[in-house]
């Protein structure tokens, strides 16, 4: 099925999301797209008013003050401790080891100190929530409502949180790419296959896969601004304005959920895949990041 564009937040330009796809063909390596963004030499240093001060964990998980899709999970990132141009969607904060963007106001009256588990490329690690904050990030004093988390240690990538699971009932898997070129790009995830082909100038088809299996195939489409030249999608670019890159898998019992990123002209979104039946669908945006104008 073929996705439309739409617009990421109010503010993003480029997105297109994925729709279902049907069980048939043959198992093939995935691609990977790139992504166009605003300046990001501008990033200014973490306010002193940002850090908190330790919060002591409190005795049992907490409850989730609301939760994305019919998982009842939350999508966070794995915190740097310092900026880094090349992954300049994830924010950076010296205290810090995961952060959730929280601009809807879920997480203003959660007790500090709650604590949740969530699951990386890293595996499973305990968190404990310190509060939310008022953070710079991007560029041109632009600030993020960010939920912060303390762990034993900083996680790379997406972080899956739970409010709490059964040992050993969660498996996750991070993405690993495995081919790069211009007009094609590959994953492996697991028992999963991923793959992102340019099909014209400015689309590209996302084929997933398990074994022979197809689960999901949606069609993605870079986007221009008015005035700019159209630039043929570039898939060795790793954040090509409105192509999707996988990151994280996550399997519970028969659910089964994939995890992508995808760019646009001023920041940055995640949509998730459902898989049910082994059949994909794309449950829209379940965390983004408003980054810089462009």
């Amino acid at each position: 099925m073929t996705h439309s564009s739409r617009l990421f937040g109010l503010l993003f330009l480029g997105w297109t999301l994925a729709c279902s796809g049907a069980f048939t063909g043959d198992a093939d390596d995935t691609d990977d797209p790139k992504v166009e963004e605003a300046d990001t030499d501008e990033v200014e240093e973490v306010a002193e008013e940002e850090v908190l001060e330790p919060a002591e964990p409190l005795e049992g998980n907490a409850e989730l003050p609301g939760f994305s899709g019919d998982a009842k999970a939350w999508l966070g990132l794995g915190v740097r401790s310092e900026f880094d141009k090349e992954q300049h969607w994830i924010p950076a904060h010296p205290t810090a080891e995961v952060a959730i963007f929280a601009a809807g106001g879920e997480w203003d009256d959660v007790p500090r100190g709650s604590q949740y588990t969530g699951w990386s490329a890293d595996g499973e690690t305990n968190l404990v929530f310190q509060g939310v904050v008022e953070h710079t990030y991007g560029c041109d004093g632009n600030t993020a409502q960010l939920a912060l988390f303390d762990a034993e240690s900083r996680p790379q990538g997406v972080v899956w949180l739970l409010e709490n699971a059964d040992e050993g009932a969660i498996k996750v898997v991070g993405a690993v790419e495995i081919s790069t070129k211009e007009a094609e790009r590959g994953w492996s995830l697991g028992p999963l296959k991923a793959r992102l082909t340019r099909t014209s100038d400015m689309k590209a088809t996302l084929l997933v896969k398990k074994g022979s299996m197809q689960g999901f195939k949606g069609e993605f489409e870079k986007d221009t601004m008015d005035g700019m030249d159209e630039i043929p999608v570039d898939l060795t670019n790793g954040s090509e304005v409105g192509m999707p890159y996988p990151e994280l898998l996550v399997m519970r019992g028969k659910e089964v959920h994939l995890v992508t990123r995808s760019h646009g002209y001023e920041g940055t979104g995640w949509d998730v895949i459902e898989f049910s039946g082994g059949l994909g669908e794309n449950r829209g945006s379940w965390m983004s990041a408003y980054y810089c104008a462009f």
